[in-house]
């Protein structure tokens, strides 16, 4: 899946993630396509997903699909991939595995959900 995309951005050295042009490519588009999944299952099973899933995730958290404490952690990672196009090499490299994991934790919050 996505996860693997981003998770070989993070099994290289910030040089070879840079001048690897393919593989920063796919790391970027993982990041993405893994955001818009997530903005999809977000709108499929709960109707809540037209917003930037920034705005999203505060009612995720008052109808308790996520944890309130790791708000704050979402908030930071999705308005960092909201705009990783204009982030520096340096910036994303460095947040790779926060990305992946904070992703990750979102996608099967919402997934596991038991909606009736």
């Amino acid at each position: 899946m996505y996860y693997r995309g981003i998770e070989k951005g993070t099994k290289v050295t910030y040089d070879e993630f840079i001048l690897d042009r393919s593989l920063k490519s796919e790391v970027l588009n993982s990041i993405k396509n893994m955001y818009n999944l997530i903005r999809q299952e977000v709108n499929k099973r709960f109707g809540i997903g037209e917003n930037r899933l920034s705005e999203v995730i505060w009612e995720l958290a008052k109808r308790k699909i996520i944890k309130s404490e790791l708000i704050q952690e979402y908030l930071d990672v999705l308005e960092a991939i909201e705009k990783i196009d204009m982030i520096d090499d340096f910036t994303i490299y460095t947040m790779l595995v926060r990305i992946m994991e904070d992703l990750e934790e979102l996608y099967f919050s919402v997934i596991k959900f038991k909606t009736d």
